[in-house]
Order: C-alpha cells, then sequence, then structure tokens
C-alpha cells in the first residue's frame, strides 16, 4: 500500500470537512433564520427550524469525529503505525483502508466495537453492575421505610 497516496486521500478528506463545518457559523435562532424576531411565526415553523439546526449540529459533531479520526490517521501515518491495529496490534487489510482510509481497528476488533458500541472493555462479559451501587442505600424492606399505619 501506497502510504504516501493514502496520506493525500486524508489531507483531502479533512480539507472538505472543514470547509464543510465552517460555511454554518450561526449562533442562535434568530441568525439562524436571517429574521430579527421569530416571534412572529407559527410555533410549527419555529419547532422545524429548530428541529433542523439540531440536525446541522449533529452533522458538525459528525464532522468534527471525523476530522478527528483522520488527524489521527495521519499522525499514525508519520509514526508508521498506520496498517496496524490500536486495539490488538495485528495488521488491518489493505482492503479495509482502502474502503475506509481513517479506519484504526482490525476488522475483528471492530465487529467487537459494533455489537456492543461504546462499551467499556474494562467491564467483564457478564454481571449486574448497577444494582450493587444503588442497593447501598437500602430498599424499603426495612421497618423504618414502610409506610405507617393509621392512628385512628
Amino acid at each position: 500500500m501506497d502510504l504516501s497516496v493514502q496520506r493525500c486521500r486524508l489531507t483531502e478528506m479533512l480539507n472538505r470537512l472543514e470547509k464543510r463545518s465552517n460555511a454554518d457559523e450561526s449562533k442562535n435562532l434568530r441568525d439562524y433564520h436571517h429574521e430579527l424576531s421569530v416571534v412572529d411565526n407559527h410555533p410549527a415553523d419555529v419547532a422545524s427550524e429548530d428541529y433542523l439546526r439540531n440536525l446541522d449540529a449533529s452533522f458538525q459533531e459528525n464532522d468534527q469525529l471525523l476530522q478527528e479520526k483522520i488527524q489521527q490517521a495521519i499522525a499514525r501515518i508519520d509514526n508508521g503505525e498506520y496498517e496496524d491495529c490500536t486495539e490488538c496490534g495485528a495488521k488491518i487489510d489493505q482492503e479495509r483502508l482502502q474502503a475506509l482510509p481513517y479506519a484504526s481497528t482490525c476488522t475483528e476488533c471492530a465487529n467487537k466495537e459494533a455489537v456492543d458500541p461504546g462499551k467499556s472493555r474494562s467491564y467483564p462479559e457478564y454481571g449486574d453492575y448497577t444494582w450493587p451501587r444503588f442497593n447501598q442505600y437500602g430498599t424499603s424492606d426495612g421497618v423504618g421505610e414502610q409506610p405507617r399505619p393509621d392512628e385512628d
């Protein structure tokens, strides 16, 4: 695999993302609408615009995440670690790097992440982790926590 070609591809992708992220720097809803006031609009119109603004914000957040991944991939090329999986150290398939040039994991590690996205790898595979934390405060089984009988 020609790493200089991959570096050029990654740099082009990064430039496109940076241009797209700098296109809209709106700060508030009025600036987003290009109107002096949003009071005269129907509430559904304002809600639709707010939804679209939130959608744009999620796209921008995704673009920022991609920019970080691309910058990390460029750094891995510079360090000579581009073709190595960051999780297990195995070689990443060249087909995977052609399709996804900012991939940092091999196919097996990526599949593990797809099964449990966002799951910390420090947790064991099985078990209940939240109940012991809540149980330390007690349950309603104690006498002091039962409802009082009516004193009539």
